[in-house]
């Protein structure tokens, strides 16, 4: 999440409700083990713009070497 809001996203971290759905540009998990993986159901359609954006923005943070992220 950290990554996201030094881009200047808006991000927060929630249950997901179904309601809530239709109010989200996108979803994503993110964890040490996967990173960030963008997250899909019935009826939401996302182009995950930001999560490919993050994504690439985690692999560049590894391939530094970097060990923290703030």
């Amino acid at each position: 999440m950290e990554l996201a809001r030094r881009r200047g996203l808006q991000v927060r971290e929630s249950l997901i409700l179904k309601d809530d759905v239709n109010t989200m540009d996108e979803a994503f998990i993110s964890s040490t083990g996967v990173g960030v993986l963008p997250v899909t159901w019935e009826g939401f359609e996302a182009h995950y713009k930001y999560s490919q954006i993050l994504q690439k923005d985690l692999q560049q943070l590894f391939e530094s070497g970097a060990t923290d992220v703030t």
